[in-house]
């Protein structure tokens, strides 16, 4: 049995799993060391904000575009050659 791709909530788990992360005290690298310990947070937030987006596009139904782009190839295929025959 295939199952279906639930974007909302693939969303709201990436969301959580951010948060989670940068309201907890552990980190890769501590905050108390001067620079560096900000960047795993921005890293983590860049990478939540990228894994959000990818799963906007992965939840777009893209089949009805699909089948509409079919169907004006088609039609502009006949208007411009006639009717495609076998020979």
């Amino acid at each position: 049995m295939k199952r279906k791709y639930n974007p909302l909530l693939v969303g709201i788990i990436i969301a959580i799993v951010v948060f989670i992360y940068m309201a907890g005290p552990i980190d890769f690298l501590p905050d108390f060391i001067s620079g560096f310990g900000q960047i795993d947070d921005g890293l983590v937030l860049l990478l939540g904000l990228i894994a959000e987006i990818a799963n906007v596009f992965l939840g777009m139904n893209l089949a009805p575009a699909r089948e509409t782009a079919n169907e004006q190839k088609e039609t502009y295929a006949e208007q411009a050659y006639g009717e495609y025959r076998e020979i």
